[in-house]
């Protein structure tokens, strides 16, 4: 028997859901000044006791570092940013503490459902190769794109083909090079 690709019914949904969508009413409703860029980071959930543990994710004090790392240089630029908490996480993630901590007033902690927001980003950062990465692929938006899993490597294959439409990185250092590059040269036209 031959496989054949016949693509994903609830991405290509995804899609078309989102393209209904306007922009301009949805910033509205968030606050948002659509006539500005908008940043989308989707960090996946911290494992951890009493949590949802997704599969092969970080170490979760490394992760939750890392995310904290993002968001220190996401609060340098004149940008308007959303961390879109993953949907396991409503109450749990302390980034959502840390933000508010520190006063980091152009970035907002959201978690309204992704099909909800996708039209709003003209950025998205993906720090963990989960179902999210495929939806916002649906988008024609930049993406810039983490992972670091020695352990469950990605195929190289998958990288490859990642890499002719995204902004990648297994470094964390380069990723936030390749994030400080992208938002200083404010390049977000669609791809």
């Amino acid at each position: 028997a031959q496989i054949i690709s016949v693509g994903s019914l609830s991405l290509s949904k995804l899609r078309r859901d989102a393209k209904k969508l306007n922009r301009r009413a949805i910033c509205r409703e968030l606050g948002l000044d659509p006539d500005r860029m908008i940043v989308m980071y989707l960090p996946n959930a911290l494992s951890g006791p009493d949590r949802f543990l997704p599969h092969g994710t970080y170490p979760p004090n490394i992760y939750y570092r890392w995310q904290r790392g993002l968001v220190d240089v996401l609060a340098g630029y004149p940008h308007q940013f959303i961390v879109k908490q993953h949907y396991k996480e409503r109450d749990t993630n302390p980034l959502s503490e840390y933000i508010e901590n520190h006063k980091i007033n152009n970035c907002r902690v959201l978690a309204n459902p992704l099909v909800d927001l996708l039209p709003i980003a003209d950025l998205f950062i993906v720090d963990f190769p989960a179902t999210v990465l495929l939806q916002v692929l649906t988008t024609n938006k930049k993406v810039i794109v983490f992972t670091h899993l020695p352990d469950h490597p990605l195929f190289p294959g998958a990288v490859e083909a990642l890499k002719k439409r995204v902004s990648f990185s297994s470094d964390y250092e380069e990723f936030l090079r390749i994030v400080r590059d992208t938002l200083e040269r404010g390049d977000f036209a669609p791809v």
